[in-house]
């Protein structure tokens, strides 16, 4: 068993992996001295059992750079998924890309989500994929909410058919309008209601002169 684990990348998205035996997996790992940490399990049977595990290697490794979970179309409920990042140091996270669309995680996955994010000063690559979860308005305008983008290069967020609307749009006009370094942006909030004057206010005053897609 290794102590030293430093970088850690596994694929099973798509497989039989199911709650028990991913918790399995995960159970005991020394993640003291992960850097970076990345893990599709998409389309898998995994739930909270499976997040608890995972939740106890990210806590215990307090200089996490570059974390990569797909947990899309999984059961991870909205309790395991606020557990899952509950207590995780962000304080040196430069990548954060998170896949959680088709759960029914909301509120409580948020709140611990936006702990994670406004502990770093140094985020330059954020990817949410929350579509046709159970993330509202005021829950997603309170995880963006005082995150620091001011180096963000990078950032997608998507929440399709969710019921956001003019608080989150506020919110991440806001984080949006801290970078001056902004190359890639993709948003997709297509199905939601934000409208006409929020969506513009969103995107007034943001800097797109380093955009290239």
């Amino acid at each position: 068993a290794s102590q030293i684990l430093e970088d850690v990348r596994l694929h099973l998205e798509g497989t039989q992996v199911a709650d028990p035996s991913g918790a399995e997996l995960l159970r005991g790992v020394n993640g003291s001295k992960l850097r970076v940490f990345k893990l599709w399990l998409t389309r898998t049977r995994i739930g909270e059992q499976t997040t608890a595990a995972l939740g106890a290697v990210l806590k215990s490794s307090q200089g996490l750079e570059n974390v990569v979970l797909g947990l899309g179309g999984t059961q991870v409920t909205d309790p395991s998924g606020a557990e899952l990042f509950r207590h995780v140091n962000g304080s040196k996270l430069q990548v954060f890309q998170l896949w959680l669309n088709d759960t029914p995680v909301g509120t409580q996955t948020t709140a611990a989500l936006g702990a994670v994010l406004k502990a770093s000063q140094v985020l330059e690559d954020v990817a949410l994929s929350l579509e046709e979860t159970q993330v509202d308005d005021p829950g997603a305008a309170d995880m963006l909410r005082g995150v620091n983008g001011s180096k963000i290069r990078v950032f997608s967020f998507g929440l399709r058919s969710t019921p956001v609307g003019t608080q989150t749009s506020a919110a991440l006009g806001a984080v949006l309008r801290t970078s001056q370094v902004l190359e890639d942006v993709v948003l997709d909030l297509g199905g939601t209601q934000v409208d006409d004057p929020s969506g513009a206010d969103l995107l007034r005053g943001v800097n797109g002169s380093k955009i290239r897609v």
